[in-house]
C-alpha cells in the first residue's frame, strides 16, 4: 500500500467514525456527566481520595454507617491479598470484631491514614499513592512510629495504589490496588444503600463511578470504548499516532519495538500478552513459555511475566507472579527464591501477586520528548540488557526446572 493510499483509507475511517452517532453519545454520556469529584479538579489530587477515604472509614463520620465500611474494606482486604491473616486475626477473628470505636487520623506523623482501634488492639496504617511512589525510608519510619506510639498492638500496614504497586522499600506493608476500594464500596451500597440518607449515598456513588472510569481500568466505559475501538480500530490508531500525550505515544512506540522483538522467532524472542495498553504492557520470553498454568489473569494462560510500567517520570519493568493455584505458585515462587540474584526482592510474601522486581529501565527526562528513534532505540537497548543480565540467573534456574514446571499436575 502506497503512503498515499494509506492516508486515504486513514481519512476515511476516521469520517466513519465521526458519523457513527452512537459510538459518540454513548461516550458523551459517561464523560459529560456531572460529578462533583471531576468538576472541583479532585480526581488525582492523593490528598482528596485520603480525605474521601478516612470519611467513609470513620465510624464517627455523617454517612451513618457506623464502622460498616470500616469492616466491609478489611474483608476486601483479606480476599484481596490472600494471606492467611491480617493483624494476626484470621477472617472468623475479623467477622467478629466491633470496630465502632476505631478512631481515624488524617496525616497524623505524615502518615496518610492512621485508623486506632483501643479496645481491640489494632492499629491500621494506610500509605495512599495515587501517581506517585513511595520515598526510601517512608515507610519503614511509619512503622517505627506505630511500633513506638503503639506497642502491642495488632498491626495492618497497607500501600494503596492504583495498579496494586508492590512496596519498594519494605517488606512490612500489603499491596492493595484501588479494586479494592471499588469492591468495598459496591458491597457497601448493595447491603446498605437502602439505610444511607440521599445526600452521603449519591456522594459514595459519584466517588465510585469517578473512581471507575478516571482512576482504575475497569468501567462500564471501558466495554463500550472497546466496541467502538473494535469498530474504528484504524481512525482510533490513526488518532492515537497523532495525539500530543506522551504517555499515548511512548506506548505505541513500546509496542512497535516489542512486536520487531517477538517476530524474531527464536528462543531468545518475547511473547506480547494481552495486547496494547497505555499504561502497562505486559511481555514473556519465548523459551520460558512452559511457566503456563489455567489462569483468568491473561489470555494467554501466563502466570509468571513481565509487566513494564509507562507513567509519571520513568519507565519500569516488574517480573510478577500472577494468580494461579496457591500448589502451582508456591512452586514457581520457591524456585525463582533459590536464584542468587542479588537484585531479587528475596523477602516479599507470596500472595496473589508477587512482584520479584523493581528495576528502572530509563527516566523520560533522559530523551526529548518527540525523538521516537532514540526513545525505540533505549527501551531496546534497556530492555535487553536486564533481560540479558539482571535476569539472567533467574531464567537459568527456570530453565533448569523445565521438566519440573512442566510435570506439575495441574
Amino acid at each position: 500500500m502506497t503512503p498515499n493510499t494509506s492516508n486515504i483509507s486513514k481519512t476515511k475511517a476516521l469520517e466513519n467514525f465521526i458519523l457513527d452517532d452512537k459510538a459518540i453519545s454513548d461516550v458523551d454520556s459517561h464523560v459529560n456527566k456531572f460529578n462533583t469529584f471531576r468538576a472541583l479538579g479532585l480526581v488525582h489530587h492523593e490528598i482528596r481520595h485520603s480525605n474521601f477515604l478516612g470519611w467513609l472509614l470513620d465510624p464517627y463520620q455523617t454517612h451513618g454507617i457506623d464502622d460498616s465500611f470500616l469492616k466491609i474494606f478489611l474483608k476486601e482486604v483479606f480476599n484481596a491479598v490472600d494471606v492467611g491473616s491480617l493483624g494476626e486475626m484470621n477472617i472468623f477473628e475479623l467477622d467478629g470484631l466491633s470496630l465502632s470505636n476505631a478512631r481515624v487520623h488524617r496525616e497524623w506523623r505524615n502518615i496518610d491514614l492512621l485508623i486506632v482501634d483501643e479496645e481491640n488492639n489494632l492499629v491500621i496504617v494506610i500509605e495512599n499513592k495515587i501517581w506517585s511512589k513511595e520515598s526510601k525510608h517512608q515507610l519503614e519510619k511509619y512503622r517505627a512510629i506505630v511500633e513506638d506510639v503503639y506497642p502491642n498492638y495488632k498491626q495492618i500496614l497497607l500501600l494503596l495504589s492504583p495498579n496494586n504497586v508492590a512496596a519498594e522499600h519494605s517488606d512490612h506493608y500489603l499491596s492493595i490496588g484501588y479494586s479494592t476500594v471499588d469492591a468495598a464500596i459496591e458491597k457497601l451500597l448493595k447491603v446498605k444503600g437502602h439505610q444511607i440518607i440521599t445526600a452521603p449515598r449519591e456522594f459514595i456513588e459519584q466517588y465510585l463511578l469517578m473512581l471507575r472510569e478516571d482512576i482504575m481500568d475497569n468501567s462500564n466505559l471501558k466495554k463500550i470504548v472497546a466496541e467502538i475501538y473494535k469498530n474504528h480500530k484504524l481512525a482510533i490508531d490513526t488518532i492515537i499516532q497523532h495525539l500530543p500525550d506522551m504517555y499515548s505515544k511512548y506506548s505505541l512506540w513500546m509496542f512497535e519495538v516489542l512486536t520487531e522483538m517477538a517476530a524474531v522467532g527464536d528462543n531468545n524472542s518475547i511473547v506480547i500478552i494481552d495486547g496494547q495498553h497505555k499504561s502497562h504492557q505486559k511481555f514473556w520470553i519465548n523459551d520460558l513459555s512452559f511457566i503456563n498454568n489455567d489462569t483468568s489473569w491473561t489470555s494467554t494462560g501466563n502466570v509468571l511475566l513481565f509487566e513494564i510500567q509507562n507513567y509519571g517520570d520513568k519507565m519500569t519493568i516488574d517480573l510478577i507472579l500472577g494468580p494461579t493455584s496457591e500448589e502451582y505458585r508456591e512452586m514457581i515462587d520457591t524456585i525463582i527464591k533459590t536464584t542468587d540474584s542479588t537484585k531479587l526482592k528475596r523477602k516479599v510474601k507470596l500472595t496473589k501477586y508477587n512482584r520479584y522486581y523493581k528495576h528502572l529501565l530509563f527516566r523520560y527526562d533522559s530523551i526529548a520528548k518527540d525523538d521516537q528513534e532514540r526513545f525505540k532505540e533505549k527501551f531496546k537497548t534497556q530492555l535487553e540488557k536486564f533481560i540479558g543480565s539482571d535476569f539472567k540467573l533467574v531464567r537459568q534456574i527456570l530453565l533448569e526446572n523445565k521438566h519440573t514446571i512442566e510435570s506439575f499436575k495441574r
